[in-house]
């Protein structure tokens, strides 16, 4: 065979490879929603179209897009979820009879739209790829063409290697656990579902540095925090994130380097240092978190109280959503990623021991370490 077929013979292997294991990871996490929402390969015409990437076209080779049925559209983009309150970003694979390719009048630059947030119809996750009429069989590794993230004010490279690549990238990612996967909390009115939630779990980025999660532990609380860039809400001088905060009680907490007991405790308010690009710092102090004031009564076990609170007893970690808002000092440098500078975000939480109308004991803080507001390549 020709360097051109073993080219496109490792592609559809790499292709059939990467969505078997991604059909596994999530059957591991319950989701056969999802998998139901995966449409089966494309009839042999829409291999034969042109111009399109081979890997492009291996790909879709083993699921042809998701299926636009109204009640299967709510988070299951397989390309992941961010909500905070009632507003969700979701990426959805569009089906491969809707996707188009469109040229460029004064390039051989071609690109499609490959998934989209079907709420607002933006951001777009688009393929770009140099399309060569003089040699029609340059279709090796290197010429896979460029993943990009596209909204009304700005088009930013995600991943330069084409969709295998960022598709590979992503599973590896869920399989190594940067990525988790619960029904998110929402208000009134929205019907919550199971969805691959993008705030990271795991640090992650191409040279190491990125500190876009922290975690920290003060007597049995554990705080784990992460950011993630707003595409959808970014200004045209100013970058907007989401942030995550997971609270949890642990087994045991740790006083003068001894284990100790833990002691069930309730949030009382919040005390926030938010510093942009250029290093000023933004104090932000209120009571409560959303509304709610958990108590902590077991590990892995709280009360949901609060102005907002339910009331209920839940066994798992305490999540909440919230945002930025657009932060000086970041921008978007369309042929580049985005610059944030010094942008990042710590703090405190105020806790007391029983509860807020019971203590126990003399109220303490909780930390929250830094953790950067940035926006690490390649970006899901």
């Amino acid at each position: 065979p020709s360097s051109f077929q073993k080219t496109v013979a490792k592609c559809f292997r790499r292709a059939a490879s990467t969505w078997h294991r991604f059909r596994i990871y999530l059957q591991s996490q319950g989701m056969s929603d999802m998998i139901a929402s995966l449409k089966n390969t494309p009839p042999r015409e829409f291999f034969e179209r042109q111009p399109l990437p081979i890997s492009l076209k291996a790909f879709y080779s083993v699921h042809g897009g998701q299926i636009k049925e109204r009640d299967m559209t709510y988070f299951h983009g397989i390309f992941g979820t961010t909500s905070v309150y009632n507003d969700v970003f979701t990426m959805r694979l569009k089906p491969y009879d809707s996707i188009h390719v469109v040229s460029s009048q004064s390039t051989s630059v071609r690109d499609v739209i490959v998934a989209t947030n079907p709420f607002r119809g933006e951001p777009e996750l688009l393929l770009a790829w140099n399309d060569d009429d003089d040699d029609k069989n340059k279709h090796d590794d290197d010429d896979q063409g460029t993943m990009h993230l596209n909204t009304t004010t700005c088009s930013v490279p995600v991943c330069r290697g084409g969709i295998l690549e960022y598709f590979q990238g992503y599973v590896d990612r869920l399989e190594q656990g940067h990525f988790q996967c619960y029904v998110p909390w929402l208000l009134p009115g929205r019907v919550p579902r199971k969805a691959i939630h993008l705030f990271p779990e795991i640090a992650s980025t191409s040279n190491g540095t990125c500190e876009n999660v922290s975690c920290a532990v003060t007597r049995g609380i554990e705080i784990r925090a992460s950011a993630r860039w707003r595409p959808d809400k970014n200004g045209l001088n100013a970058c907007n994130f989401a942030y995550s905060i997971r609270i949890r009680l642990l087994e045991t907490a740790t006083e003068a380097g001894a284990a100790a007991a833990v002691v069930p405790c309730q949030l009382v308010s919040r005390h926030w240092q938010f510093v942009d690009g250029f290093g000023r710092v933004r104090r932000v102090d209120g009571e409560a978190v959303v509304g709610k004031q958990p108590y902590f009564v077991a590990p892995n076990k709280y009360v949901d109280l609060g102005p907002a609170g339910t009331g209920q007893e839940y066994n798992k970690t305490f999540v909440y959503q919230s945002q930025s808002g657009y932060v000086d000092g970041t921008r978007v440098r369309h042929s580049e990623g985005v610059e944030t500078g010094k942008a990042c975000v710590q703090g405190t939480f105020l806790f007391v021991p029983g509860t807020i109308d019971n203590p126990t004991g003399p109220p303490f803080h909780a930390r929250v370490e830094r953790f950067a507001l940035v926006v690490p390549m390649p970006y899901y």
